[in-house]
């Protein structure tokens, strides 16, 4: 099977989290490229760009079948895929799935009593040539989910990635499945009070305590803000791509 893993990183040098994510990639030796090193950041519809423009070179060139797309400041790689892993994303793309309710509000009210049914825009994985409609999509209904969100709620919102992805999974048609990873199998985005003590890591699985179940998803999302980070998360961070005791 053929995956390449994609990300954007404008910052150079390399900060400490971006080299811990291609540390993660390589430790599991999966192709990666990385967009938009050293331009300016120009917003979060410019990376989707990023995202799409690089997605259409790909599936011109048919070098890969599959792509990853992954934030790098606040995720690690820790397993690469199975064959049941590639089996699930024959005619679906996979998306991030969070407490956080970052989506438009319809969304949020549509599953509100699904807390973990929220988009998160630092993953998702599927097929290029899906993966290609999918962003297109995205970037096609763009102005539309800010002008919807201005008319219908409150004005000058900051409208983010996760606004339009909620906008276009509650609202766009697809010949694919759009899936919200609610079971966490491709990857587990953390909630911003967790703590180390709440996870148990082993050699081939992360135990919750608080829940009791056992995940071994694809990446493992800390979410959040890099001046911000859930310190006691990044030493599992660590421990898993460095090898790191706990302490």
């Amino acid at each position: 099977m053929s995956i390449i893993l994609l990300t954007c990183d404008t910052k150079l040098p390399k900060c400490s989290n971006r080299i811990r994510w291609e540390t993660s990639v390589q430790n599991q030796n999966l192709n990666y490229y990385v967009m938009s090193t050293g331009l300016k950041w120009e917003g979060w519809k410019w990376r989707i760009q990023q995202y799409l423009d690089t997605l259409l070179k790909l599936n011109n060139e048919n070098k890969y079948k599959y792509a990853i797309i992954t934030d790098c400041w606040d995720l690690i790689i820790q397993r690469n895929l199975t064959l049941d892993d590639y089996a699930k994303l024959d005619n679906c793309i996979y998306l991030g799935a969070e407490k956080q309710k970052t989506g438009i509000l319809e969304f949020n009210e549509k599953y509100d009593k699904n807390p973990w049914y929220n988009i998160n825009g630092g993953f998702s994985i599927g097929k290029i040539s899906n993966l290609v409609t999918f962003y297109t999509e995205v970037i096609n209904k763009w102005d539309t989910c800010v002008d919807h969100i201005n008319r219908k709620h409150t004005n000058n919102q900051h409208v983010i990635d996760q606004h339009v992805i909620s906008y276009v999974y509650l609202y766009s048609k697809f010949p694919f499945t759009l899936k919200l990873d609610i079971s966490k199998e491709f990857v587990l985005n953390f909630t911003r009070d967790v703590t180390q003590e709440d996870y148990i890591i082993e050699s081939d699985y992360i135990y919750s305590k608080t829940n009791k179940n056992v995940y071994l998803p694809i990446a493992l999302h800390n979410p959040g803000n890099p001046t911000l980070p859930i310190n006691k998360l990044m030493k599992i961070f660590d421990n898993i791509v460095y090898k790191k005791k706990l302490l």
